[in-house]
């Protein structure tokens, strides 16, 4: 009943400076409730990078509205970290790319920003990037592999703070595992 508890993921000081930070920086305006987000639709600027110009993508704009002012839902971000690429367009490859796009004047110049502020976390401290994605990184999964398969099966789960697990389940049906 509790498997989002943050205090079951927060469990180093970085990750905490970093929860502290992300909710002083304005991200949990949209990125908010159980699994951050509020499944709002936002226009970020992300559409306005340099990487999605005419000359460079060469896509048109969507028919139904102005060039530079597509909306996009926010996407939750219980285990982000396994996700990358970020962004619709693929253009952030990493979280630091993430953080450094939000603290980007395509961002804080965007509609998006008007909702939560313009975000400058070098201005919250100056480990607030780093710890921003220890906070990210702690709410996602421990990586395993294979990624899928078959029933039966075998998938290693690599990581820590497993001590006391009780049950495995896939799509839930209980698996056997062992420590």
């Amino acid at each position: 009943p509790n498997k989002f508890n943050l205090s079951r993921f927060l469990l180093t000081a970085a990750q905490q400076r970093g929860f502290n930070a992300f909710v002083a920086a304005g991200c949990s305006t949209c990125h908010s409730g159980t699994v951050f987000t509020d499944s709002g639709l936002f226009n970020t600027g992300v559409v306005n990078q340099v990487i999605n110009s005419a000359a460079l993508d060469n896509l048109p704009c969507e028919p139904s509205t102005a060039c530079g002012t597509r909306a996009f839902s926010v996407r939750q971000l219980f285990n982000i970290a396994n996700l990358g690429p970020f962004f619709h367009d693929g253009s952030a490859a990493t979280l630091q790319d993430v953080l450094a796009f939000y603290n980007s004047s395509f961002f804080n110049t965007s509609p998006g920003a008007s909702f939560s502020g313009q975000i400058n976390t070098v201005a919250l401290g100056p480990t607030a990037t780093d710890d921003i994605i220890a906070f990210l990184e702690g709410i996602s999964f421990s990586p395993f592999a294979p990624i899928f398969g078959p029933a039966g099966t075998v998938v290693t789960i690599t990581g820590t703070n497993f001590t006391g697990a009780t049950a495995v389940s896939f799509n839930g049906a209980a698996a056997a595992f062992t420590e």
